[in-house]
């Protein structure tokens, strides 16, 4: 740019004062007779202006670099500049600075509430996010921003285009291969369940079969076991994920399972209290063979010489503390098991298991026989599940009228 001062003609009447201009470094030197001062501050001018310019071409060199799309609109949603990665992405032409936005046609598929949402930052002050698709196939990230000035007032707003289709194509390709993968895992799911059904069956039916008493039992307890896993595997076979289960649906329908087992001519009851909440399978897997196992020594032990009996059963959720009582109306159990050392297989398992949940198990008598479990649910934080803090524990021997099995 040059800038030249024309000669005039002076007031009174002299002949015109001469001017000329000379060029050195791109600085342009302005040499009039008695102008000194107006010559330093044009150069400063001039200096300012060039630097500007400079910042101004940096600027666009750094948006076009970082493969970033930006339009620049004001208030009235007419365009001031754009890139020219965002000039293809929104179809814009040179001759569209200065339009309002609303008159071009973009390339976006099934995205036409563009301006609305761009008003909507420019009146909110608040930032829209989401993802986008051109009619090319590509994915592009779009953040939509307010433009405010040094007192925090809009004066338009700023849309930015960062493509991601490799991201979009990674993560489409990620959720597939999940989908494969919970296929996958639900036909094992199912393959063990219809394993799981086939020994419950080959148990029930020896069960029926045999005439010794012990036998029988070991059977009954057996086939308890088997329920209680083959419940869960239903509950996991009808569940949406698998990192949690609600607990009332299972431990409704292994009470009832259990319930079927046990018709030894004894009328029992099964009261049940139990909260709605859910946790991980693999608790769930342990709480479960816990109730099975102190479920079917009540049923075994707790009423001998009555024809019926009462077993209530409360299964309650206080922040992370879980606590399941079983609590029956019959004999209770003898004086003294606290002293013996002898442990059946049934209250080992109780035990071990008890330990994996890294809770307490009480056993006392109070108009009764009555079981407590209280263990603290596993949290689950961004995928990883956080352990159980073990605790050790000493479980009192237990023995009705014969060994806890």
């Amino acid at each position: 740019m040059t800038l030249k001062i024309l000669s005039r003609t002076a007031k009174n009447g002299t002949s015109p004062v001469k001017s000329r201009t000379d060029t050195h470094d791109g600085y342009i030197n302005f040499i009039s007779p008695g102008k000194e001062e107006l010559v330093s501050v044009l150069a400063e001018v001039q200096g300012r202006f060039d630097k500007l310019a400079r910042e101004n071409q940096d600027m666009n060199n750094l948006l076009s670099g970082t493969g970033i799309g930006s339009v620049f609109v004001d208030k009235n949603l007419r365009i001031l500049r754009y890139s020219a990665s965002a000039g293809a992405i929104l179809n814009l032409e040179p001759g569209d600075t200065g339009r309002p936005l609303d008159d071009t046609r973009s390339t976006l598929v099934g995205y036409n509430s563009l301006c609305a949402d761009i008003q909507l930052v420019i009146d909110t002050l608040r930032p829209i996010d989401m993802e986008v698709q051109s009619t090319a196939g590509k994915w592009y990230t779009m953040h939509i921003m307010p433009r405010l000035t040094r007192k925090k007032v809009s004066e338009g707003a700023m849309i930015s285009f960062q493509e991601c289709t490799k991201y979009k194509q990674a993560e489409d390709k990620s959720r597939m291969q999940l989908e494969e993968k919970e296929t996958l895992l639900m036909e094992v799911h199912h393959r063990i369940k219809n394993n799981i059904v086939s020994i419950e069956g080959l148990l029930s039916m020896h069960a029926d079969s045999v005439t010794s008493p012990e036998a029988l039992s070991v059977l009954r307890d057996a086939l308890g076991r088997v329920k209680s896993m083959r419940v869960l595997y239903d509950m996991l076979l009808m569940s949406e994920g698998y990192e949690s289960i609600s607990v009332r649906k299972y431990t409704e329908k292994l009470l009832d399972s259990l319930s079927e087992l046990f018709q030894n001519g004894i009328q029992v009851t099964i009261t049940r209290e139990i909260d709605e909440f859910s946790i991980g399978p693999k608790d769930l897997f342990h709480l479960g063979i816990i109730m099975n196992e102190l479920l079917t020594n009540v049923m075994k032990y707790g009423f001998a010489g009555r024809k019926k009996g009462l077993i209530h059963v409360t299964l309650k959720k206080t922040g992370r503390h879980i606590t399941l009582t079983v609590q029956d109306n019959g004999v209770g159990f003898p004086e003294g098991f606290e002293t013996k050392k002898k442990v059946g297989y049934g209250l080992m398992l109780v035990n071990m298991l008890s330990k994996q949940l890294g809770g307490t198990l009480k056993m006392d008598n109070r108009n009764g026989a009555r079981s407590v479990l209280t263990f603290d649910a596993r949290m689950f934080t961004g995928g990883r599940v956080v352990p159980h803090k073990t605790t050790h524990m000493r479980v009192p021997y237990v023995n009705r009228p014969a060994d806890i099995s």
